[in-house]
């Protein structure tokens, strides 16, 4: 329930039954653009009527490829809310791990399908509910021209080659736990469960299909793809949708603005240029105050990052790289961990205290986006301080 009401935003809900004079500071305050009627309690009740209905049909789904009715509910809500827990702890490994077998549903278990459907749902978990909106309407020209929607699509094409064969290219097994079970790590293993890993990190969900539930992320996986799967966390989802990070929409208009830029500086004096971006089923113009802020803002997490890893890495005495995953997935809302960081940061209390402040502190930064939280820590102590000199 709390990952129900946490994905699609407790404002939302609540708007749904308010009028636009009560609704609407608070509704854009908890980072939702996404107005689909002019009336925002209409607006708001379409996005969670698209939202309900994700979940009833991911539901129906997972129970036709094996679930149990109970398991296929709260994946399927896990899923769509980019929350990432699981009734399992081996999370969508506990289907690998059954592929075949009945695993209390009405049909076999089978993992693939598992698989397929969890990564539909965490990209759609991670897409503007304006852009279901177009889907809805049968509007794909105006859906994946959308500047998030390229984003992705060109991130999946260009990146899940790299991380296949950087992965393919650390070995060929990998023991799952204490079991002395070894995976082949072909090229189709390698793509299997980098690519979903990819997505969940992408979409700052969570979910694992690896061996032995992430348990091996570095032996399995490798350093470059750990590398990778940071920044994807980092990149996070888009902008009104149930995920974390950064989100798409600052990194398009980071990029496209160092594109304009260099573009300006070759370009003759009297060229005149139209900056614009494909955005809500529009053209809209992109001005210096969006490229300003959207720097800013990744700068900040850049620097909430290195903050973050160097305190681990001093309370934890882990490695930094261990420690920057598990701060960026802290931060990004994402939840995958690294076992080991988990074995060697909690032996002492000491430690353990300290790592869990830290990461606890990072969950909320990362929750209410940084700058609001900030902005009403300012405003509180102002207060407080005016009082006291009063």
């Amino acid at each position: 329930m709390l990952l129900f009401f946490g994905g699609v935003g407790l404002v939302l809900v609540v708007s749904s039954a308010l009028s636009d004079r009560y609704g609407i500071n608070l509704y854009q305050a908890e980072g939702h653009n996404d107005k689909l009627m002019p009336n925002l309690g209409r607006s708001a009740k379409l996005i969670l009527g698209i939202y309900i209905g994700y979940i009833l049909i991911g539901t129906g789904a997972y129970v036709l490829v094996g679930m149990s009715i109970f398991d296929a509910l709260n994946h399927s809500i896990s899923a769509i809310s980019t929350g990432g827990f699981a009734p399992h702890a081996e999370s969508i490994y506990y289907y690998v791990i059954n592929d075949g077998l009945n695993v209390g549903g009405f049909f076999n278990c089978s993992a693939i399908g598992i698989e397929l459907i969890s990564v539909a749902l965490m990209l759609l978990g991670s897409t503007n509910f304006i852009t279901h909106y177009r889907l809805f309407k049968l509007r794909f020209g105006k859906a994946f021209n959308d500047s998030e929607v390229k984003f992705v699509l060109v991130l999946l094409v260009i990146m899940l080659p790299i991380v296949t064969f950087a992965t393919y290219s650390q070995g060929n097994a990998v023991t799952v736990g204490g079991s002395g079970l070894d995976i082949l790590k072909g090229l189709w293993e390698s793509f299997r469960y980098t690519a979903f890993h990819f997505v969940s990190c992408l979409t700052t969900t969570g979910f694992s299909n690896s061996p032995g539930g992430f348990s091996n992320a570095l032996t399995f996986f490798g350093t470059t793809t750990i590398v990778i799967f940071i920044l994807t966390m980092f990149i996070g989802g888009g902008t009104g949708s149930t995920s974390g990070a950064a989100k798409q929409q600052r990194v398009v208009l980071s990029i496209k603005g160092m594109y304009w830029n260099i573009k300006k500086r070759l370009a003759p004096p009297q060229m005149v240029m139209s900056r614009h971006i494909y955005r809500h089923g529009e053209y809209t113009i992109v001005r210096d105050d969006d490229i300003h802020e959207a720097n800013s803002m990744i700068l900040i997490y850049f620097i909430a990052l290195f903050v973050g890893t160097l305190a681990l890495t001093l309370v934890s005495n882990i490695n930094p790289l261990e420690c920057m995953f598990e701060f960026m997935s802290a931060l990004s809302s994402t939840g995958l961990s690294m076992p080991s960081f988990n074995l060697k940061a909690y032996n002492t209390s000491a430690s353990e205290s300290a790592s869990l402040a830290i990461l606890a502190f990072s969950m909320l930064l990362g929750r209410l986006e940084i700058l609001p939280f900030f902005f009403g820590g300012y405003r509180l102590i102002r207060d407080v301080l005016k009082k006291e000199t009063v």
